[in-house]
This record gives C-alpha cells, structure tokens and sequence, in this order.
C-alpha cells in the first residue's frame, strides 16, 4: 500500500504545474457556460425548457447530453495523453521499472491517478451546474427557477451513469498513452471514433454496444422530455465490462513490458 500512495503522490508532484489541472477545471466550466447561452437564446421559445417542465431537470439533461455525446470523448483522450506523455518526454519508463515497486504498481497508480482526475472533473461538472442556474435565473425571471427544487438526486443519477459508462473509453486511452509515447494517437482515434459514432451509429445497430457509444445513451431520450432517469441501464453495465475487460488486458500487457 504504501508503494501505491508514494506513486499516487509522485504523480501529483509530476502534475501540478502542469496544464493538466487547468484542463480540470475549464473544462467543466466552458461547457456550462455554452448551456447558459444555449438556454439563454432559446428561453423564450420554449424548445429547450417546455412548459411545465422543472427546468433544473432541462438544465441536467442538456449539460449531460453536451458531456457524454461530444466532449466527454476528446477529454478522456487529451486528458490521459497528458498524464503519460510526462513520462514518455522525460524517458522515465526505466526508472519506474528500477525502483523497489512491484510491476503491475506502476500502470496501477497511473491508472487510479487518472481516473481520478476524470471523476474530479465530473463532479466540478456537477457542482458548476446549480450556478448556471442561479445565473440562467438571473438572466430570465419568468423561468421562475425558484418556485422548482433543484432535484440534486437527478444530477447525481446522470453524473453516476456518465462516469460508469465511460470506464470503457477511459480504459482503452489510459492503455494506448501508458504504451505509446505519440501523443496525436490517443486524440486522433478519438476524434476518428467520436466521427464515427454520430455517422455510422445511425446505419449500424451494432455500434451503440461498442464503448464510444456508450455514454451518448446517458440521459436516455430527448433532454427536453426526460424528466427521470435510472441508474443501472446497459449502457452502463456495458460501460462497466468493457472497462475491466479492456483495463485489465492492459495490465497484464504493463507487468511483461520490456521497457529496456
């Protein structure tokens, strides 16, 4: 254990002037402030928040949909190929592999380093989401946001659903930036798969079971009619399997590398 926590702390050493914790942070926030314009142009119409309908919901669902059907992807991949390509820069593979640290610790600590920061960047998501509707509020008084409660239990649900079906993704970016050094790779396949999935997703039934596919499914139908959401669909038992498959095929793969 105490091997584990040395590395988990080595790899925040090696991170923290980085872009990596700006990237963190932003990126959660970029993507709520183009809900706030997205709603703000369409709140008069009522396209995106029907009638009747708690728009706090509306809000989880389109932040949601925006997270799992486009950025979620490219993050994932930019994301892992920053925290290995430090290693890779700096040819430190040998000297991970010297020091007095089992083998299969070292794509162990990275692994959990990394989908910890994913989980952290989630959960800003999440968080960052009440003030976009304190601001929407502000913005638009007839929305009347706070005759509504904030249904934090839906967003949990969402956010819960988002990260579990995303392991797979996850697990096959962390497994190509631990092995490959090319940092260009993990975000071309994974702008060749995001391309992909909204083009060939709409032909092949097939594709909605691979892992890229996965989180698009998260909020379940249209955003603006979901008003409920539950947690453990196929998607994210799909999400799940495919993740320990692929992780796991990964490890094995970092206990016999010969980094020589």
């Amino acid at each position: 254990m105490n091997y584990l926590l040395r590395g988990l702390r080595a790899e925040y050493l090696k991170t923290h002037r980085t872009i990596v914790y700006w990237l963190l942070l932003l990126c959660p926030l970029a993507l709520n402030i183009l809900v706030v314009l997205i709603i703000h142009e369409e709140a008069g119409t009522g396209r995106i928040i029907r009638k009747g309908m708690n728009p706090w919901i509306a809000i989880y669902n389109i932040n949601f949909s925006l997270l799992t059907g486009v950025f979620i992807i490219l993050f994932v991949a930019i994301i892992n190929s920053l925290l290995n390509n430090i290693e890779h820069k700096s040819n430190s593979w040998k000297h991970l592999y010297a020091i007095a640290q089992p083998r299969w610790a070292v794509y162990f600590h990275k692994s959990l380093f990394s989908i910890g920061a994913l989980l952290f960047a989630m959960l800003v998501f999440s968080l960052m989401q009440p003030l976009s509707g304190m601001l929407l509020n502000a913005m638009h008084p007839d929305l009347k946001m706070g005759n509504y409660p904030m249904e934090f239990s839906h967003s949990i649900k969402l956010l819960t659903k988002a990260f579990i079906s995303t392991l797979g993704i996850w697990s096959i970016h962390q497994w190509i930036t631990f092995r490959y050094r090319n940092f260009a790779l993990s975000v071309g396949i994974g702008i060749i798969a995001l391309i992909s999935v909204e083009i060939i997703g709409d032909f092949f039934d097939w594709m909605k079971y691979t892992p890229y596919a996965l989180p698009g499914q998260n909020v379940g139908g249209d955003p603006r009619k979901v008003t409920s959401t539950t947690v453990f669909t196929q998607e994210v038992w799909l999400g799940l399997g495919w993740g320990m498959t692929i992780w796991l095929m990964g490890f094995w793969d970092a206990k016999r590398r010969d980094v020589v």
